[in-house]
């Protein structure tokens, strides 16, 4: 999985494992608060569903506590074109 900005290009490409209604995505960059390291890696975990054309994402445990890729996910449906 990659998350792409418009402007930036690619911004992270955590691993992607699904086992039954989860998605979890592991080795998820995070900016780091402290320490030498510009980021942490974390793992992620989201839940799904899908109604009609739309999926889901439900956060169950988000690794980073900036929550960027957890709003990027979760904050609307994704419509299948």
């Amino acid at each position: 999985m990659e998350l792409i900005n418009d402007a930036l290009g690619s911004l992270e490409q955590p691993a992607l494992r699904v086992n039954g209604n989860r998605l979890v995505l592991q080795h998820e960059e995070c900016a780091s608060t402290s320490g030498p390291a510009p980021y942490t890696y974390v793992k992620s975990e989201y839940s799904w569903s899908i109604v009609g054309r739309h999926l889901r994402l439900s956060p169950v445990t988000v690794g980073c506590p900036d929550h960027v890729s957890s709003t990027l996910l979760t904050a609307e449906p994704w419509t299948r074109r």
